[in-house]
């Protein structure tokens, strides 16, 4: 006879509530809005929690009368947790084979990219290859089949537990909507849920007794730890020294506007310089007028204060840019000196971010 414990009873039953409340939930957004009654579908989220926390007790008094049942109780109960994720998973799989998810107005398709939220940016990137969502859903779909049956639950849930936690992880740190996020850490929690009832059979799999033997233990795990060691130091150590290669104080990166350039031709709109751009590994580009960008490379030494700009494109038959370049003691502020194609140049630059 199976024991079942008060905590588990109250987890179990809780978790139950909030996965009945995200399949009701899902349903107000899938179902066509004249088929939804906001009221009824926020009346069965509160019902289902009220059960999810109500019901333990109840189970817990019964189970003083017939212990037998728990075991079989608490099989029905995870069972409704399966059903319920597999059903809210597989929606919103079918929803990105239909063209339900990912949708970007057309209006937003003319916003600058650095007026887009975090929610519109992940919305323009996962929208940008339907051969991709159709692989998410695959995962989504093929999964949740695979929870409906026991013999392959640990299955469905080492395949959708990694792609829920992605979802989860975008969902807060790129500041999506509530529902989305409420729904991504519900179907994560129930996955988790699932995955430590298999928890004795993952210990046993991922941390396996060692075979090495007591009398060449020491040796062995000593040269393979220092293998270890090695293959994720060497790598910290290379990207590390290439981080500080550059004198991070004394860098100029940034977008600059234009505040003055004396003796520059204002005739023609499209020929004045407007804003320089200063990225890592020696890329910028020079912004003419409205749009027009030329790409080009610098080279700046910050303890001198030198910098070399060459250009890629059509503006380099002007000639390329030596001489040098200080910023403000606060960094608001960059001043050019020097010369392109023989003749004199001078900017005030005021940094935009």
């Amino acid at each position: 006879m199976q024991q079942v414990s008060f905590f588990q009873k109250l987890l179990t039953c809780f978790l139950t509530g909030l996965v009945l409340s995200a399949v009701f939930l899902v349903l107000g957004r899938t179902l066509p809005g004249s088929w939804v009654i906001p009221e009824v579908v926020f009346g069965l989220c509160g019902l289902s929690l009220l059960l999810g926390l109500v019901y333990p007790f109840i189970w817990q008094r019964k189970g003083r009368k017939f212990p037998e049942s728990a075991g079989t109780e608490l099989e029905l109960w995870q069972g409704i947790i399966r059903y319920g994720l597999a059903f809210n998973i597989s929606i919103f799989g079918f929803k990105k084979i239909f063209g339900q998810q990912f949708i970007v107005p057309n209006f937003m398709y003319d916003e600058k990219l650095s007026a887009l939220s975090g929610e519109w940016l992940t919305w323009h990137y996962f929208g940008f290859s339907y051969p991709f969502g159709l692989i998410v859903a695959a995962f989504q779909i093929g999964g949740s089949v695979l929870l409906l049956f026991s013999r392959t639950r640990l299955l469905g849930v080492t395949l959708l537990l990694p792609v829920l936690l992605n979802i989860l992880f975008i969902n807060i740190f790129y500041g999506l909507n509530a529902g989305a996020t409420f729904q991504s850490i519900i179907l994560s929690l129930g996955l988790l849920y699932l995955l430590l009832l298999d928890y004795r059979r993952l210990i046993q799999f991922f941390l396996p007794a060692s075979g090495i033997s007591e009398r060449s233990g020491l040796s062995v795990a000593f040269r393979k730890n220092g293998l270890r060691f090695l293959m994720i130091f060497i790598p910290f150590a290379l990207t590390f020294a290439g981080y500080y290669t550059e004198i991070r104080p004394q860098n100029i990166r940034g977008t600059y506007v234009l505040k003055a350039a004396p003796g520059s031709d204002t005739t023609n709109a499209d020929d004045v310089l407007t804003k320089i751009y200063f990225e890592r590994d020696g890329l910028c580009c020079f912004v003419f007028g409205a749009s027009d960008k030329e790409n080009c490379r610098y080279t700046y030494n910050g303890k001198n204060h030198e910098i070399s700009i060459q250009f890629k494109g059509s503006y380099n038959g002007y000639g390329d840019f030596t001489g040098k370049a200080f910023p403000s003691e606060d960094g608001r502020s960059l001043h050019l000196l020097g010369r392109m194609a023989g003749e004199e140049l001078e900017l005030d630059l005021s940094r935009e971010r």
